[in-house]
């Protein structure tokens, strides 16, 4: 027991260095992809004075913390929302390795942690979700499903279905609204949650998605005095519960099914 507490220690330590790694690039695309930027050959450089960074300014987390949040040639201030990012995914990767146990489910859930943070953040600043991060969500849900033996014919199934319901959607909302209730990104998030779930998680998806949306449009009415708000965060909440809870998300659909029969 003792030998497996602490290869369980030696496992989420890899994790949580892994995930500063990870939360690093995840500033990088953060502030790259909405301006788009080249994230894949561009070195980093500082934003207000242009120089490249080198080792020590790169440090995940400890960088900042040990430069003051600034940039070491001209002390511009850095927003701590970098900081905080950084920290949100390393601890996202120590969870993921802490209760799901070592394998491929375990890695999936701290990349889809990852990836629902980049969307998240860029979706709350710019209203967009990114093309790059809806298809690295996509490849990441093939891998899921054919890890759990589901055939890919029935992948591409489950894809069309999500698909198809988001335009429905949003032909609705056109009709009943006269405005656009899901943009573009929402919808190819829906075709990328298709590759994670199956049709019969569709009523606890659109449940808890729909739950966390109208929070989302409170709390945005209230701050940004609009009517108009980021869905996609409410989407990838939604994704990441029925994929990381699937046990609770089946008792929730019975249990819908019990309401509504």
């Amino acid at each position: 027991m003792e030998l497996l507490l602490q290869d369980r220690f030696l496992i989420c330590f890899l994790a949580g260095g892994f995930g500063m790694i990870f939360g690093s690039f995840a500033t990088a695309l953060i502030y790259r992809l909405p301006r788009e930027i080249n994230w894949v050959s561009k070195r980093s450089s500082c934003t207000s004075c242009g120089k490249n960074l080198s080792i020590p300014d790169l440090i995940p987390i400890f960088s900042y913390i040990f430069l003051f949040g600034r940039c070491r040639h001209c002390k511009t201030s850095y927003s701590i929302k970098y900081l905080i990012i950084e920290i949100l995914v390393a601890t996202s990767f120590v969870l993921s390795f802490y209760f799901i146990p070592f394998g491929s489910k375990s890695f999936i859930i701290a990349f889809l942690a990852f990836a629902i943070i980049v969307l998240s953040v860029i979706d709350f600043e710019h209203y967009i979700i990114p093309d790059e991060v809806n298809i690295f969500i996509l490849l990441l849900g093939i891998i899921y499903s054919i890890s759990n033996n589901v055939q890919f014919t029935d992948i591409i199934i489950n894809i069309a279905v999500f698909l198809f319901l988001s335009l429905f959607l949003r032909w609705i909302m056109f009709v009943w609204k006269k405005k656009e209730g899901l943009g573009l990104g929402d919808i190819k998030f829906f075709a990328a949650a298709g590759a994670f779930l199956s049709f019969e998680f569709l009523p606890v998806f659109l449940f808890i998605s729909g739950i966390t949306g109208l929070l989302v449009a409170l709390f945005w009415r209230v701050i940004k005095k609009t009517d108009i708000f980021p869905f996609g965060p409410s989407l990838s909440v939604s994704l990441f519960f029925c994929v990381a809870f699937p046990e609770t998300s089946v008792s929730i659909i019975q249990r819908i099914q019990e309401i509504i029969y």
